[in-house]
């Protein structure tokens, strides 16, 4: 059992890499540098976390190591998703606008509209009902896409606030050097970060990787 929990253990590694090598791949340069960036700050607590160690290489207070597989790098693997969500909502909106969908609704009522005015038959009947079911269509897509912009504003203020908080732990780390305070800022952010994940999930985006 030990031996299949170690295979295990390997071939979830692998598989998170591969995901976040295609993410990586899959982000514009723009979104690659601030993902970069924010990764380059959480380097910077790993390297002061290695500072914090006692001279016999015990780590001072909590495990600074469970902090660094962890929490960092969950806080790495959701602030990745969410650049890549972003990214795919904005190539969404350059496929799709209000302008277009409304004006294929004003187009369908407008035929329905005429439609009515001509006589009864068994092909009218038809064509009503196909009508009706392009426009219904159409409503639902102007709603999926309101939707669509309103996460994206989410998503942009979770990202800030990510940036903002990785700022605010290495600051913190560099002032007062003490693996309790890190600790606890990392355990906040993550612990904040569900409504993000289940906006990134609500998306639908494939990612790769189980939750």
């Amino acid at each position: 059992r030990y031996v299949d929990a170690q295979e295990n253990k390997a071939a979830r590694a692998q598989a998170d890499a591969q995901a976040v090598e295609r993410l990586l791949k899959a982000l514009p340069p723009a979104q690659l540098r601030r993902f970069q960036a924010l990764r380059d700050r959480c380097l910077a607590v790993r390297q002061i976390a290695e500072q914090l160690r006692e001279p016999d290489g015990a780590v001072s207070m909590r495990s600074l190591e469970e902090l660094q597989l962890s929490d960092l790098d969950r806080l790495l693997w959701i602030y990745l998703r969410t650049l890549y969500t972003q990214h795919m909502l904005e190539r969404f909106f350059q496929n799709t606008s209000f302008e277009q969908i409304q004006t294929e609704i004003r187009r369908l009522e407008d035929r329905i509209r005429r439609l009515e005015k001509e006589p009864d038959s068994a092909n009218r009947a038809k064509i009503r009902q196909s009508l009706q079911a392009n426009l219904e269509t159409g409503h639902a897509r102007l709603s999926n896409l309101e939707k669509a912009r309103e996460n994206y504003e989410l998503l942009q203020a979770e990202i800030e606030n990510l940036e903002t908080k990785i700022q605010s732990i290495t600051e913190l780390a560099i002032n007062r050097s003490d693996a309790d305070a890190i600790t606890g800022q990392v355990e906040q952010i993550t612990k904040g970060l569900v409504r993000t994940e289940q906006t990134i999930n609500d998306l639908g985006f494939a990612t790769g990787v189980e939750q």
